[in-house]
């Protein structure tokens, strides 16, 4: 059950020890409100080892403050690039949040390249045309046939991604009762998409301190504001 959390304790620097040397694609869904059939934001951070995709950390959470959700993903993002990670790109559904994901890209633009994603546009794949949620949710879906994704041992996770359906080349997901409907999948699907259309990408270093220091002041955070994040715990792989 979720459950009200600071940004530091619902994300300690420390769950990105397990992040490795390979290429990173951090997929996220965005959502920016808290109603009980809203839909959270959710996150997954792949890292593509020889042919599997390992996620590395996934997260789901409501907040009705986008400055929040913007800390969070340039707190981790920076945090990468400090120690000097693969991170290829951040990969956003705008779909329905075109603004805030503008405002999102506009915020990580110095730490890495972001990518806004429509998951109704069209797009060609194997010279097919299909929208690009039916691309990116068939890759996690390839992905998993293969026996190549590596996923966390948690039971909202396994939860979500069986809220997705595919019926008649369509993939769909119903909304449960907390108003989730396979966030997560999308996140993953958006990080994998990513991997596998993203070349090769740089990214400088930028000191980050604690979010009660230059994240929370530069996103105005005040410390009450920080306790109304309401977040699943997170979760990483071995």
């Amino acid at each position: 059950m979720s459950r009200p959390l600071t940004i530091a304790k619902a994300f300690p620097l420390d769950v990105l020890d397990i992040v490795g040397d390979g290429p990173l694609a951090l997929g996220c869904d965005l959502g920016t409100t808290t109603g009980k059939t809203s839909n959270p934001t959710a996150i997954a951070l792949v890292e593509r080892d020889g042919l599997d995709n390992a996620v590395r950390l996934a997260a789901r959470w409501k907040t009705d403050k986008p400055e929040v959700t913007t800390g969070v993903l340039v707190m981790i993002c920076a945090e990468l690039v400090r120690r000097g990670k693969r991170l290829r790109v951040v990969n956003l559904d705008a779909s329905n949040e075109r603004f805030f994901a503008a405002e999102v890209r506009k915020a990580l633009a110095r730490l890495v390249r972001v990518q806004l994603s429509v998951l109704g546009s069209k797009v060609q794949y194997r010279g097919e045309s299909m929208t690009l949620k039916t691309r990116a949710c068939a890759r996690v879906e390839m992905a998993a046939q293969d026996n190549r994704l590596r996923l966390p041992r948690a039971t909202w996770i396994q939860r979500d991604l069986r809220q997705m359906t595919k019926e008649a080349g369509t993939y769909t997901a119903a909304v449960e009762a907390d108003g989730s409907h396979a966030d997560f999948f999308i996140a993953l699907a958006l990080a994998i998409d990513a991997l596998d259309d993203t070349g090769p990408a740089e990214a400088a270093a930028a000191p980050i301190g604690s979010l009660s220091g230059r994240t929370r002041s530069r996103f105005n955070i005040t410390a009450e504001e920080e306790d109304d994040l309401e977040t699943a715990k997170p979760a990483w792989s071995c």
